[in-house]
Formats: C-alpha cells, structure tokens, sequence
C-alpha cells in the first residue's frame, strides 16, 4: 500500500473566514495608538514615533493576503493626522476612505476640523468608528457646532493636553454648551425646530483621562415641557458630576 501524504496545512489552505479571524489577531492594536498616555510632547499627545504603516506590514506579505485583508487592515489600523491636515487624506483613493474607521488628529489640525460641515473633512465616504481629538481650547462654542452638524462618526474621543488646559471642567462646560445648543434650536431659533443631525451623550473613560461623545439619533420634535422633563436627568448628572470636580479640586 502507498502511504497517503496529508496535505501540508498553510494559512492559505484555510477557508478565508479563518484566515480573517487569525488576520484580526494579528492586527489588533492597544487602545488610543499613536497617542501618550498621561504625558505630553511639543505636539499635544501624539506620539511622533507612531506608524499606521506597521500595523499594515501584514499586507506585504504576498498578493494573497493583501487582497484578503486589504480592507480588515485598514479598518483596524489607527491613522493619525498632525500639523497641517486640510490637505491630508484628498489624495487618497476612495476604496481606501471607505475602510478608515480609527482617526486621531493632533491639536494642531483643530483649526481645519472646526470647518468641517456634515462628514469628516466633508467626504461622506468617511465612516468613522472613533475620531480622536487631543483638545486644548477653553472655548466650547466651535466644537458645538462641530457636533451639531457632525455625522458618520459613532465616537468623537477627547484627550485633554497634559497642561490641563483642557480638562474635566472644561468637557463639563461643553457637555452643558451642547444642551443649551440643542434647546435653542428646537424651541428658539428663528428655524425652529431644528433637531440637528446628531445627539452625542457624554462618557467619562476613568482609565486614560478621555472624554467619550456617542453617537444617538436625535431625540424627535416634541412639546418643551416633555423636552425638559426627558433632559432633567441628564442635567442633574451633569451638575452631580461638576460638583464632584469641585469638591475634589478644593
């Protein structure tokens, strides 16, 4: 009898969804890459020695694997953008925007951020799971507006700058800006109703310092006193929690 030789089992002898399980694996990244933690540069938090293109070294492997994971890749890999990013991603192909999901954008592209209108760098190609902010402005009027309009972005993540010239206070004082937006333009603008595109909800991440804004769907036309009624508890948690950062701070 003639002894059968089993196959030699490879990666890509592998049915493509476990080649796509084990891919995922190897592409996971730490949580906020790109940023320091609880330390600050001469850019804000970004680190200068961070590289997406290292995460997606996997794709150079072979044809195979890029046409496997090309998109995996891009969607796992975090990109960050600093200095001057008007310019940033316009050069980039569109099959390449649809699978970017993680961005952070140092605090020195704050100024081109704040001219966005409905999309991230107004390309609605642009879904974004996280978009990762490092924050420093005191000033909370152009971020509401940000938020307002913003759409296509689950989770806009705010890291203070190491000088704490922004920090819980200053999210507090922001929190507060984007109810009192909202209310006015529901019941007091001349266009009144304008629910907006979005409704971001306020969450604390007690491990790295950030501030988390999720994404909701805006909240319907209803009378004003239903509307107060629905908000009262969301300012009570706003007050409780500023009145904490006061007392820790005294």
């Amino acid at each position: 009898m003639v002894a059968q030789v089993t196959p030699r089992t490879t990666i890509l002898s592998l049915p493509v969804e476990l080649r796509l399980q084990i891919a995922a694996y190897a592409l996971e990244q730490p949580a906020n890459p790109g940023l320091h933690a609880h330390r600050a540069d001469y850019n804000g938090l970004i680190d200068l020695t961070y590289r997406s293109a290292s995460n997606l070294s996997i794709l150079l492997v072979c044809r195979q694997f890029y046409q496997d994971f090309a998109s995996l890749a891009f969607r796992m890999t975090t990109f960050v953008l600093n200095g001057d990013i008007s310019c940033s991603l316009h050069s980039q192909p569109e099959t390449t925007l649809r699978n970017l999901r993680k961005l952070s954008i140092g605090k020195s592209g704050w100024n081109s951020v704040q001219q966005w209108h409905n999309y991230p760098f107004d390309n609605e190609n642009l879904q974004l799971d996280v978009l990762s902010l490092v924050l420093d402005t005191k000033d909370p009027d152009p971020t509401t507006r940000l938020l307002r309009c913003l759409r296509h972005v689950r989770i806009v993540r705010i890291f203070p700058t190491a000088d704490k010239r922004f920090h819980a206070h200053h999210f507090a004082q922001l929190v507060g800006a984007m109810y009192q937006e909202d209310h006015y333009h529901r019941y007091d603008a001349p266009d009144a109703p304008n629910v907006g595109n979005t409704l971001f909800e306020p969450h604390f991440n007690s491990d790295d310092g950030s501030f988390d804004l999720v994404a909701k769907e805006p909240t319907p036309v209803m009378a004003e006193e239903d509307y107060m009624v629905m908000m009262k508890p969301k300012i009570n948690r706003l007050m409780e929690w500023a009145s904490g950062l006061s007392d820790s701070a005294t």
